[in-house]
């Protein structure tokens, strides 16, 4: 499942949240929020999904105008993809609450 790729990287960068609660996907419903944090130098987002485990994998985009240097899922280090290297892509096992940070310089 992809979160976050249609977002205006301007509206994440404001600093104001941005999210969506109890969208229907075909895993079930999944509401999803992302905040920059500009003088944490960070973004945050917070996915939770229905059923734990479900779906298997989740890209979630972090839309910022910095380029990011790490990220974390749950406390846990995270990899960076895409073309940007702006998504964290992680499996979400036995799990259905995700907090996802991002830390750019």
């Amino acid at each position: 499942l992809y979160l976050g790729k249609g977002l205006a990287k301007d509206w994440v960068s404001s600093g104001k949240p941005v999210g969506i609660e109890r969208a229907p996907t075909r895993w079930g419903r999944v509401s999803f929020h992302l905040a920059a944090q500009p003088e944490a130098k960070r973004v945050v987002a917070k996915v939770e999904l229905e059923r734990p485990g479900s779906p298997r994998e989740l890209y979630v985009k972090l839309r910022t105008h910095e380029r990011l240097r790490k990220a974390t899922v749950n406390g846990r280090p995270a990899k960076l993809g895409g073309p940007h290297k702006d998504m964290v892509i992680f499996e979400t096992g036995g799990e259905k609450h995700f907090e996802i940070v991002g830390e750019y310089a």
